[in-house]
Parts: structure tokens; sequence; C-alpha cells
């Protein structure tokens, strides 16, 4: 698509697929076994479940996330106009 697509070769395109879905398989197996040892004790079964766990652990956790700080180190909000300007504050508490 661009100035050097006529340099492209399918061949290294389909090593470099190969070479993720490679490293996609091993972090499967080394996030599986690592469930196995750790067995953790929930039993999420409802999308019910699934909001609690989000309401009591994950939203209350959220503000202490360094990547959800509201501004870094010399940063300004999104300007009011902004399509992100909503959602660039953690909400606190509901939907």
């Amino acid at each position: 698509m661009g100035p050097d697509a006529y340099d492209a070769d399918r061949r290294v395109g389909e090593r470099m697929v190969a070479d993720e879905v490679r490293w996609l398989g091993g972090k499967v197996r080394e996030l599986l076994e690592a469930y196995d040892v750790e067995k953790p004790r929930h039993a999420l079964r409802t999308f019910e479940d699934v909001e609690r766990i989000w309401d009591t652990v994950i939203r209350p956790a959220l503000k202490d996330f360094r990547s959800m700080q509201d501004l870094w180190a010399d940063s300004a909000p999104p300007p009011e106009d902004s399509v992100w300007y909503k959602n660039w504050r953690i909400p606190q508490r509901g939907y």
C-alpha cells in the first residue's frame, strides 16, 4: 500500500504470522499452567457474577493503575469537544 509494496514477500508475512502464533500458543500454555498451579476458588458462571467482580474488585482498583491516571506529567485533559472527553476520567461508581 506504500511505495515499497512491490518489495513485499508473502513468505515473510507467513513467517511473521507463524512466529506470532507460536508466541501466542506459548503464552496460552504458560497462563494455563499458572492457572492450574493457583487453582482460583472463584466460579464465574453468570454475567451477574462477572459484574459483581467488576464492581467490587476491578473498578475500585482502576484509580491505582498507572495507565489509568487522569493526567500524566505535563499533559492536559482532552478538549471538551473531543470524542475522548466523556471517558477520560474513571467513573467512580455505577454506569
